[in-house]
Protein backbone atom coordinates (compact mmCIF):
# COMPACT_ATOMS: atom_id res chain seq x y z
CA UNK A 1 0.00 0.00 0.00
CA UNK A 2 2.68 2.74 1.07
CA UNK A 3 4.75 1.76 -2.40
CA UNK A 4 1.25 2.68 -4.94
CA UNK A 5 1.00 5.69 -2.72
CA UNK A 6 4.34 6.68 -3.24
CA UNK A 7 3.61 5.81 -7.13
CA UNK A 8 0.59 8.19 -6.98
CA UNK A 9 2.75 10.74 -5.41
CA UNK A 10 4.98 10.60 -8.23
CA UNK A 11 2.42 10.58 -10.98
CA UNK A 12 0.86 13.80 -9.60
CA UNK A 13 4.14 15.57 -9.31
CA UNK A 14 5.11 14.57 -13.25
CA UNK A 15 2.36 15.75 -13.86
CA UNK A 16 1.95 18.84 -12.33
CA UNK A 17 5.47 19.97 -13.84
CA UNK A 18 4.22 21.31 -17.21
CA UNK A 19 1.23 23.61 -15.23
CA UNK A 20 4.12 25.03 -13.05
CA UNK A 21 6.37 25.50 -16.21
CA UNK A 22 3.77 27.25 -17.63
CA UNK A 23 3.49 29.66 -14.41
CA UNK A 24 7.30 30.15 -14.68
CA UNK A 25 7.07 31.53 -18.09
CA UNK A 26 3.99 33.80 -17.99
CA UNK A 27 5.95 35.30 -15.03
CA UNK A 28 8.98 36.18 -17.25
CA UNK A 29 9.18 39.87 -18.17
CA UNK A 30 8.01 40.21 -22.26
CA UNK A 31 10.94 40.11 -24.58
CA UNK A 32 9.83 43.50 -25.86
CA UNK A 33 10.37 45.24 -23.11
CA UNK A 34 13.51 48.08 -23.26
CA UNK A 35 15.23 50.23 -25.03
CA UNK A 36 15.25 50.62 -29.07
CA UNK A 37 16.33 52.11 -31.84
CA UNK A 38 13.18 52.57 -34.46
CA UNK A 39 13.21 53.22 -37.80
CA UNK A 40 10.19 53.90 -40.39
CA UNK A 41 10.35 53.92 -44.06
CA UNK A 42 10.26 57.72 -44.04
CA UNK A 43 12.04 58.59 -41.45
CA UNK A 44 14.35 57.55 -38.08
CA UNK A 45 15.90 56.98 -35.83
CA UNK A 46 13.90 57.51 -32.35
CA UNK A 47 14.20 56.25 -29.30
CA UNK A 48 11.48 53.92 -28.35
CA UNK A 49 10.84 52.47 -25.11
CA UNK A 50 8.62 49.37 -24.11
CA UNK A 51 7.43 49.82 -20.74
CA UNK A 52 5.98 47.26 -18.19
CA UNK A 53 3.08 48.96 -17.72
CA UNK A 54 1.65 48.99 -21.32
CA UNK A 55 3.28 51.84 -22.56
CA UNK A 56 5.68 53.42 -25.20
CA UNK A 57 7.63 56.31 -25.24
CA UNK A 58 8.81 58.01 -28.57
CA UNK A 59 11.91 60.08 -27.96
CA UNK A 60 11.14 60.13 -24.09
CA UNK A 61 7.68 61.24 -24.50
CA UNK A 62 4.52 58.72 -23.25
CA UNK A 63 2.86 58.56 -26.95
CA UNK A 64 1.60 54.88 -26.96
CA UNK A 65 0.33 51.63 -25.84
CA UNK A 66 1.35 48.08 -27.08
CA UNK A 67 -0.13 44.77 -26.62
CA UNK A 68 1.14 40.79 -27.49
CA UNK A 69 -0.79 39.46 -30.18
CA UNK A 70 -1.46 35.83 -29.14
CA UNK A 71 -0.47 33.11 -32.16
CA UNK A 72 0.58 29.20 -31.82
CA UNK A 73 3.93 29.92 -33.44
CA UNK A 74 6.88 30.48 -31.62
CA UNK A 75 7.28 33.96 -33.16
CA UNK A 76 6.05 37.45 -30.82
CA UNK A 77 3.91 39.52 -32.29
CA UNK A 78 2.72 43.03 -31.12
CA UNK A 79 0.33 46.08 -31.73
CA UNK A 80 1.28 49.14 -31.03
CA UNK A 81 -1.15 52.02 -31.33
CA UNK A 82 -0.15 55.62 -31.11
CA UNK A 83 -1.54 59.31 -30.23
CA UNK A 84 -4.78 57.77 -29.46
CA UNK A 85 -5.33 55.30 -32.78
CA UNK A 86 -3.90 58.21 -35.14
CA UNK A 87 -1.31 54.80 -36.18
CA UNK A 88 -1.20 51.73 -35.87
CA UNK A 89 2.09 49.35 -36.56
CA UNK A 90 1.76 45.46 -36.45
CA UNK A 91 4.81 44.29 -35.23
CA UNK A 92 6.77 40.83 -35.09
CA UNK A 93 10.14 39.98 -32.84
CA UNK A 94 12.61 37.63 -34.06
CA UNK A 95 13.39 35.18 -31.98
CA UNK A 96 16.62 36.24 -30.50
CA UNK A 97 14.64 39.10 -29.29
CA UNK A 98 17.11 41.48 -30.67
CA UNK A 99 15.57 43.42 -33.56
CA UNK A 100 11.88 43.58 -34.77
CA UNK A 101 10.47 44.43 -38.02
CA UNK A 102 6.70 45.17 -39.08
CA UNK A 103 4.08 47.80 -41.03
CA UNK A 104 1.83 50.71 -40.13
CA UNK A 105 -1.84 49.84 -41.06
CA UNK A 106 -2.71 53.57 -41.34
CA UNK A 107 -0.38 54.90 -43.86
CA UNK A 108 1.55 51.54 -45.04
CA UNK A 109 5.18 51.89 -44.23
CA UNK A 110 7.64 49.92 -43.06
CA UNK A 111 8.96 49.74 -39.42
CA UNK A 112 11.72 48.03 -37.77
CA UNK A 113 13.88 48.48 -34.83
CA UNK A 114 16.85 47.40 -33.14
CA UNK A 115 17.37 46.80 -29.31
CA UNK A 116 19.88 49.07 -27.52
CA UNK A 117 22.05 48.40 -24.41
Amino acid sequence: MRQLCLLCLLIAGVLSLPATAQNFLSTAPDPILGHWRWYWSRGGPALVDFNPDGSVDFNREKRGVWKSIPVEAQERKYQITWDGGKNIDDITLDIDGTKFSGKTETVKQKVWAVRMP
